[in-house]
């Protein structure tokens, strides 16, 4: 089984679990934007989609807090459409995930917040997104959310 996970934003994480892969992880990155646009581009989840041929799709929820403004929530929810827009349209199932609940299952015992999901993703799978090469805008925590929502899909979904 082949599940996709997202965590939406401007800059969005994703990350790929193939059950015949030992350790389940296998691929994970960020969603491309267009050089000129700031919101998720529909060709970029889309080819996604087709490179892993997911059996389900995992979604974070859009929540939005008071300190991200009109506009970041607006882009947070864009981000998040264009993702289900285009699973959807592929006729993909779709798991669409609150954060407590997934940090509740994934991060239980822990904090619960983005340096909990980074050391989680560095545990389990050795992945160091605090490495600037790999999040070099200092973003790894993206990543790391997508991982982990892959993490609670594969645990419950299969």
């Amino acid at each position: 089984m082949t599940i996709l996970a997202f965590d939406p934003g401007k800059r969005a994480g994703w990350a790929a679990f193939d059950s015949t892969i030992d350790g389940y992880l296998s691929a994970y990155g960020y969603v491309a934007t267009g050089r000129k646009e700031d919101h998720l581009r529909a060709s970029a989840v889309s080819d996604l989609l087709d490179r892993f041929s997911p059996h389900a799709v995992v979604v974070e929820k859009p929540t939005t807090h008071p300190r991200d403004g009109r506009v970041g929530a607006f882009k947070y929810g864009m981000s998040c459409g264009v993702i289900v827009g285009c699973v959807v349209g592929a006729s993909i199932a779709l798991e669409i995930v609150r954060p407590q609940d997934w940090k509740a299952v994934v991060l239980k015992g822990t904090a619960k917040d983005k340096d909990a999901a980074l050391d989680y993703v560095n545990n389990r799978f050795q992945v160091n997104l605090r490495d600037t090469e790999i999040a070099p805008k200092g973003d790894g925590h993206n990543v790391a959310d997508a991982i982990c929502i892959g993490e609670y899909g594969r645990r419950t979904l299969a």
